[in-house]
């Protein structure tokens, strides 16, 4: 499975802040026993200085656990993904056998009734078909005609309009300028 650009990125941080915090945590050290004034070292070392340190780690602690948390966001998504294409391939499936099994029992339904009708038919004695009585009876006379039909009148082909006449057509010259 690929990667997308947005969890290489986040993976990138991951990694950069991961790999930045033991160093700014040394450099913090050597700035404290080098880099302060002398008369700042009870300020530093003591109970504002801790608090100081306590509330970094915190903060650098928390943007890890936040990348770490999106991260797990991304995976969860991906797996959700995958599994409602799954469950739709399933749906399909199982919906693509379920209308095999009724075609199959339509067909089978269907032979069923076939198999009745010729048993039924093979049931009745041939003896019992009466001869048709209708055939003997002589054909109805034709109707007179009450009116004759008329000739169809031919339809002139539809005249075009002519177009309005306006002083333009009869004046000599250009038409005026907009």
């Amino acid at each position: 499975m690929m990667a997308t650009p947005a969890r290489i990125a986040v993976d990138l941080m991951l990694a950069t802040s991961k790999a930045v915090v033991p160093a700014i945590g040394t450099a913090w050290q050597y700035a404290k026993v080098e880099m302060i004034p002398p008369m700042t070292h009870s300020f530093v070392h003591g109970a504002i200085g801790k608090n100081f340190e306590k509330s970094a780690a915190q903060f650098g602690q928390g943007i890890i656990s936040g990348i770490e948390g999106r991260i797990k966001e991304m995976d969860m998504e991906v797996e959700r993904v995958r599994k409602e294409k799954e469950a739709a391939i399933k749906a399909a499936m199982d919906q693509a056998a379920a209308a095999a099994k009724a075609a199959a029992q339509n067909k089978l339904d269907e032979k069923k009734r076939q198999d009745e009708a010729k048993a039924k038919e093979a049931q009745k004695p041939k003896e019992e078909k009466k001869p048709e009585a209708k055939a003997a009876a002589p054909p109805p006379a034709p109707k007179p005609e009450a009116k004759k039909a008329k000739p169809a009148k031919k339809k002139e082909p539809a005249r075009k309009k002519e177009p309005k006449k306006n002083r333009r057509d009869e004046k000599k010259g250009k038409p005026p300028k907009k």
